[in-house]
């Protein structure tokens, strides 16, 4: 599987691709989505600026940095809906994408999809996990639409992954693997990730949930995420299904994040890759995942911040 990586700065390339990146993805807002739009959402679903290229000068580059190394690289213009008055701006970055040869638009709203097609912009469409996809006729909607390959639902276990991977064989998919787990189904959430200091999102906030009638699993649940760090979200466990269902890349979440911890989930996957070349079975695998996980995070494995806890 290809380990793909989340970049934000053009240095942080050539070191994740040596620590095994496959490919990137990153983000950038142009000045003029800012003036006319900050106030209202984001172009990619992140607000602040340390989860961008700064500017089109350092997207460029890279870009070019990505291809030097015969890496792709993917851009990300993935809200869930653009208005017609944004839809102009948002086209305008789809053709600085086929000019600077962008490997592929990472994508959710299906307007936007269909006006890329209209239009025949010569340019491959990875749909996101903003577009909800959590089942085969989902994926198959997409591929009808043109879609090169699928990022899949967080919430999936790897079993439900592997029914879709297999119901589909002519599209690629992805997984989350590391960082990053969301509360919510990310195609029906209406938050944004904005720029305040700490970080801290809607979906995050401390708070008491006091059920009307008796206490039920669901609030117990939901009231461990305020203080779960699923930050630090770990999926490691299900790389070797992930890998013999066929999925085409692991993905990291983390545009924004410090290099330092991007490098670190890169080695940790790879690391895990290199010991699935050998052949290891599946003992192996999950036994190898757990130590990474104490080794990353100094601590054991949390139910509420792994990918993918043990299935029923």
């Amino acid at each position: 599987m290809r380990i793909l990586a989340p970049v934000d700065h053009v240095e942080e390339i050539g070191i994740l691709a040596e620590a095994g990146a496959d490919e990137f993805y990153g983000g950038f807002v142009p000045a003029e989505w800012n003036i006319a739009y900050a106030d209202v959402g984001s172009l990619n679903k992140r607000t602040f600026a340390d989860a961008q290229f700064s500017t089109a000068a350092e997207l460029t580059a890279g870009v070019a940095a990505a291809h030097a190394l015969s890496r792709p690289f993917f851009l990300t213009l993935n809200n869930n809906f653009y208005s017609a008055a944004q839809l102009p701006l948002v086209l305008s970055e789809v053709e600085r994408a086929v000019n600077l040869k962008i490997d592929a638009l990472i994508v959710a709203d299906p307007g936007l999809i269909l006006e890329i097609k209209r239009r025949r912009f010569p340019i491959e469409l990875h749909i996101s996990i903003l577009a909800g996809v959590m089942n085969s006729a989902a994926a198959r909607f997409y591929g009808d639409l043109g879609a090169a390959r699928v990022v899949l639902d967080r919430s999936l276990t790897t079993a439900e992954a592997a029914r879709i991977i297999a119901a589909e064989p002519e599209m690629d998919f992805e997984a989350f693997l590391m960082y990053g787990k969301c509360p919510n189904v990310e195609g029906l959430c209406s938050f944004f990730h904005d720029d305040s200091p700490e970080h801290i999102w809607p979906c995050g906030y401390p708070c008491d949930l006091v059920p009307a009638a008796a206490a039920t699993p669901a609030a117990a649940v939901q009231a461990t995420w305020s203080g779960t760090p699923r930050g630090n979200a770990c999926g490691l466990c299900g790389y070797y299904e992930l890998e013999k269902a066929g999925l085409a890349a692991v993905k990291i979440a983390g545009r924004g994040r410090r290099t330092e911890e991007k490098l670190q989930a890169v080695r940790a996957i790879a690391a895990l890759r290199d010991v699935s070349l050998t052949g290891a079975g599946p003992g192996a695998m999950a036994e190898m995942a757990r130590h990474v996980h104490v080794d990353m995070f100094d601590s054991g494995c949390d139910p509420y911040s792994c990918y993918f806890p043990a299935e029923d």
